[in-house]
């Protein structure tokens, strides 16, 4: 992870606007399932809130794949670096929100979270609480975004 955030940012490359992601999603359900809307629309009211909380803490912005799961990983085995593919919600970001997508995806990775966070250089007391934060807004996201997939809202 370390590498991929060491990367040079692709010109034009956004900042991560979580909050514009799930006004998009929440336009989604309201077309829809639009019993819902009230919700969906809680949610994105949270997500308003967390990320003007975040925009005050990040300063370090880099390149994000922003949809890291298995699916994502390709390679020929053991030994030799995976490539990512499949790179639509890349943006740039701090480097935790990479980490608090593994977490939502892999929620077993968090017995392994100060073993992960010490390989990426992000154990400061600062890093943490920034992926605290991205790991709400992540989940938040993410749980819209399957509602918006799905046409309706799953409890």
């Amino acid at each position: 992870m370390s590498r991929l955030h060491s990367l040079d940012c692709p010109e034009g490359l956004p900042h991560v606007d979580v909050a514009g992601i799930a006004r998009g999603y929440l336009s989604r359900i309201e077309a829809g399932a639009p019993e819902h809307a009230r919700e969906a629309e809680a949610q994105c009211a949270a997500i308003e809130v967390e990320s003007r909380e975040m925009d005050g803490l990040s300063g370090q912005a880099v390149l994000n794949h922003g949809d890291l799961m298995a699916a994502n990983l390709l390679g020929p085995g053991p030994g030799a670096p995976p490539l990512l593919v499949d790179w639509e919600y890349a943006q740039r970001t701090h480097p935790t929100w990479d980490i608090a997508c593994l977490l939502a995806y892999y929620p077993v990775l968090e017995q392994r979270l100060d073993h992960l966070l010490g390989a990426t250089g992000l154990s400061s007391v600062h890093d943490r609480q920034i992926l605290s934060l991205q790991r709400r807004l992540f989940t938040r996201l993410n749980r819209l975004w399957e509602h918006a997939e799905a046409g309706s809202w799953i409890s």
